[in-house]
């Protein structure tokens, strides 16, 4: 026999309680939030907190809580949807487990009983399956406002969403090719669906055109005059000599523009920088032109266009990558403005 002092029993009884508390806690703070008839949340800020996401995350942090919160934000990062379901769930399931031990089930019986659960529950979902097809909007319509349960304008955001999902599954669109961007301060019925890219870019100069209807895409590294690697030190005595040195700058730059143009591209996208006076050239041929775009951007772009990027000594049409439309829309509220290409 083993003597276990009172306060022995109660140090390792308490990582037990504080677990079954924070379950308790969670069901409490989740539970009349799910589902389309769900109620809001609201902090100690007075602040209006509509998703389950957003409820655990504000909560006390714990190590547990620690654990779920990562396991919602996954949630919502994977699926967009759920994450108050699955947090009261997981609570659930834990008030359940605990009144188990309670009776004296073994946890690893309790854990082995949950995976023959899920097994069953997927076997289940599988069979209540329901496939809908492109004339079924009713259908759609009625799972596509079972996810907007929260929002306000479930009317104007149903459609939007619904063009959306029918075009995405007619062209089997790959899951990481669909990005979500969002605007601080915009409102919901302001949203829109982008078949394309949407680039947070501003034209290098105001005179470029605003759109083209067709874009021949060219990606370059850059469009400047590159120093000399040597160390070397070059003496302008005088504002002749100065002005010659410039002019041979602008020849140089010049001749680049002349072959983008003469390959017919109109839009260019520039990994580096782009000289002011390369810009005023490019403007005045009424090409389109952004630099410092990202190199994801410039992955994402050369994809689907077919663009392939190359260097200034290097442009040939073979390099061209072929769009739709590319609106330059300074009004989109974006910083820079927004290129939809």
């Amino acid at each position: 026999m083993i003597p276990l002092l009172k306060h022995e029993i109660y140090k390792n009884k308490e990582p037990m309680d504080i677990i079954k508390d924070a379950a308790e806690e969670i069901a409490m703070a989740v539970e009349n939030t799910i589902g389309p008839t769900g109620m809001f949340k609201m902090n100690e800020e007075g602040d209006i907190i509509p998703f389950g996401a957003e409820i655990i995350n504000n909560m006390e942090k714990t190590p547990f809580m620690d654990l779920l919160s990562k396991a919602v934000t996954s949630q919502e990062e994977e699926k967009k949807d759920g994450t108050a379901s699955m947090a009261y769930f997981t609570a659930m399931l834990l008030k359940r487990a605990f009144r188990l031990t309670s009776q004296g089930v073994h946890p690893t019986m309790i854990e082995n009983g949950y995976r023959k659960a899920m097994d069953i529950a997927m076997k289940e979902l599988e069979n209540l399956k329901v496939d809908v097809k492109r004339s079924d909007i009713e259908k759609l319509d009625a799972v596509i406002r079972d996810a907007l349960a929260g929002y306000d304008n479930i009317d104007f955001l149903l459609p939007l969403i619904r063009n959306a999902v029918l075009f995405l599954a007619e062209n089997e669109v790959k899951p990481e090719n669909i990005k979500v961007y969002t605007e601080e301060g915009g409102e919901e019925d302001e949203s829109e669906v982008i078949i394309g890219h949407l680039l947070d870019y501003e034209r290098k100069d105001e005179d470029m055109p605003e759109s083209v209807d067709t874009g021949r895409i060219l990606i370059l590294d850059e469009i400047k005059i590159k120093k000399p690697k040597v160390d070397a030190k070059i003496s302008i005595e005088s504002s002749e000599a100065y002005g010659k040195f410039a002019d041979m700058d602008t020849r140089k730059l010049k001749e680049i523009i002349n072959k983008i143009e003469e390959i017919g591209a109109n839009v260019v996208l520039v990994k580096g920088e782009i000289d002011e006076r390369a810009a005023k050239m490019l403007a005045e041929r009424g090409i389109m032109a952004f630099e410092k775009v990202s190199e994801e951007d410039i992955k994402a772009v050369a994809k689907s266009t077919g663009a392939m990027p190359t260097t200034m000594e290097n442009i040939s049409r073979e390099y061209l990558g072929e769009s739709g439309n590319v609106v330059a829309d300074e009004n989109a509220g974006c910083a820079g403005g927004v290129c939809h290409v």
